[in-house]
């Protein structure tokens, strides 16, 4: 399971592994000075790397939302298409007229 870390809007889940690691070497002081910094990196690093992936998420969900907007949008102008197409070729129909009135 993992830990929320609060940011300004944002939980930032770090894992569980991580938190029990930054936990254990709290309890040793001669390993714990040594070791803060780079840990404090790590959690940095892990930081930006959820900010990453929050932020694709954000990209991927609104590239769902456009292509199906765009789907919608196309399927409206096939029937459109298809309407006119239909009209045009009524209005075809409709200028030919009968065979004998032709020939007059």
């Amino acid at each position: 399971m993992a830990t929320p870390i609060q940011q300004p809007g944002k939980i930032i889940w770090l894992p569980q592994e991580f938190t029990d690691l930054k936990e254990g070497i709290e309890q040793y002081p001669l390993i714990r000075d040594k070791l803060r910094s780079r840990i404090d990196r790590l959690e940095q690093f892990i930081r930006l790397q959820v900010h990453r992936i929050h932020a694709v998420q954000d990209v991927v969900d609104q590239l769902q939302l456009d292509i199906k907007y765009l789907l919608f949008d196309l399927e409206a102008t096939r029937g459109e298409r298809d309407e006119y197409r239909r009209f045009w070729q009524d209005l075809q129909d409709q200028d030919e007229g009968p065979e004998d009135w032709q020939e007059q």
